[in-house]
């Protein structure tokens, strides 16, 4: 489980897709914004 911030999110958008397809999730803010 990684937290980033948005801006990192938007800046990293493809690295972060790939780490959801390995099955990783992302939140923000303790929100999960992919799983």
């Amino acid at each position: 489980m990684r937290a980033v911030g948005i801006r990192e999110l938007k800046n990293k958008l493809s690295h972060y897709i790939r780490l959801v397809e390995a099955g990783e999730s992302i939140l923000d803010q303790a929100d999960v914004v992919g799983e």
